[in-house]
């Protein structure tokens, strides 16, 4: 679990739990976008995340807002976060990721399963990987949509 210490990285001071609360503020949007494309409009997304989770819409707004009724900035607890992951579907611990990292969704859902692993699952993981990248079957830039082939129509 992350402390409220700071702590260094890269150089620069990171404060964890602004840390996680910036991750979650983010992973919330991601969920009411996904209400939205599931209702196919986003009108309702809010609702519909309430309905499906529980989690009162005034947090809702609250958070992503940065505002709490009683002064200073809303956060989320774990427990909050978890509701939100089981009410989802989501694997616990999802809106801890940081998803900013990814380049598609592909990568974002590798990164999940990799943080649901052991340490000694992750060490077997990262031999595999760096077998790859040691005989260059590592792969290259993601293609392009021009680049993607087109199945001809005749």
């Amino acid at each position: 679990m992350l402390s409220a210490n700071p702590t260094t990285q890269s150089g620069g001071t990171v404060h964890p739990v602004e840390t996680v609360q910036t991750t979650r503020r983010a992973n919330l949007v991601l969920l009411l976008q996904e209400c939205a494309k599931d209702i196919g409009r986003e009108r309702g997304a809010a609702a519909e995340l309430v309905r499906r989770t529980g989690v009162p819409d005034s947090f809702i707004s609250q958070f992503l807002n940065r505002r709490h009724h009683k002064g200073g900035e809303r956060s989320m607890g774990d427990s909050t976060a978890r509701k939100l992951e089981r009410g989802m579907g989501k694997p616990v611990g999802w809106m801890d990721v940081d998803r900013s990292i990814a380049r598609n969704h592909e990568e974002a859902d590798l990164l999940d399963k990799i943080r649901l692993l052991s340490g000694s699952q992750r060490q077997a993981v990262a031999k595999i990987i760096e077998q790859f990248a040691s005989v260059n079957i590592v792969a290259g830039p993601l293609p392009s949509e021009s680049d993607e082939p087109r199945l001809s129509q005749h």
